[in-house]
């Protein structure tokens, strides 16, 4: 009887499911965003950055890897500012939003995903404009120097018109 109990018991215990990627393969990776939520916590930014990225590179777990997704797009997009290059972010972001879609941090990343196609919009608008300044440029000193030639002949014919006045007139 005691071996029935104990088949039945390891037959049921083999059936039983928790959340996807509870498992103890799973469990280092746990541990390792935990670690690095811990680094990034205590403003240790890079070392964080390595953890997540090695969490991310390994096959996604739900609960797991889209945390970390969203994470470490959060970490690149810092940087990424600053270079303006927010690419990397908005893949990662893109990847979170595919692969997890009932994930609560795909819908965290909605409106960041907005924000970072809004920002690189303006940012190929702002380079689009810059290249522009050089040819504004030139043809503002043309402008201005056909300004500065209309204004002398414009006083040329003002000296000649008080030149004429001051003539005696024929009858």
């Amino acid at each position: 009887m005691k071996k029935i109990l104990f088949m039945m018991f390891l037959i049921l215990s083999g059936c039983a499911t928790g959340r996807e990627g509870s498992g103890v393969l799973h469990h280092g990776r746990d541990s390792s965003l935990a670690r690095a939520v811990k680094l990034y916590d205590e403003g240790k930014e890079h070392e964080a950055e390595k953890w997540l990225r090695e969490v991310v590179s390994k096959e996604g777990v739900a609960g797991v890897t889209d945390e970390a997704l969203f994470r470490l797009s959060l970490i690149q997009l810092k940087a990424g500012i600053v270079r303006e290059d927010m690419e990397q972010s908005l893949k990662r972001l893109e990847t979170l939003q595919r692969d997890y879609p009932s994930s609560p941090w795909t819908r965290l990343s909605v409106p960041l995903v907005a924000v970072i196609k809004e920002a690189q919009r303006q940012n190929r608008e702002i380079r689009a404009l810059a290249r522009e300044i050089p040819s504004l440029k030139g043809h503002n000193l043309s402008l201005i120097k056909e300004n500065k030639e209309l204004r002398k002949t414009i006083e040329q014919l003002k000296h000649l018109d008080m030149e004429l006045e001051k003539k005696p007139r024929r009858r």
